[in-house]
């Protein structure tokens, strides 16, 4: 069974995708890195900026690791780390 979850892209990311905003099915249960999975591969242009910039998930606020559970009504934020200075 699979699941919508609803995906906030944010800084480099959402310029490459053309959009803040995107849905991504997963299967239920699905994990953090699953769903980078699935972001790449629907949107190639995503593969390249995570392999020049490794993306930060977060999920309902909190950074998430790649093996963190998803729910279908979690908020996801993936945005890229911030530079300092």
């Amino acid at each position: 069974m699979k699941q919508r979850v609803k995906v906030k892209l944010f800084s480099l990311y959402a310029d490459a995708v053309g959009r803040s905003e995107v849905e991504v099915l997963l299967e239920l249960g699905g994990r953090v890195s699953e769903l980078l999975y699935s972001l790449a591969r629907e949107y190639p242009v995503l593969s390249k900026a995570f392999s020049l910039v490794e993306p930060i998930v977060l999920v309902n606020g909190v950074r998430a690791s790649g093996d963190q559970l998803i729910a279908g009504e979690s908020e996801v934020a993936v945005v890229p780390p911030s530079a300092g200075g």
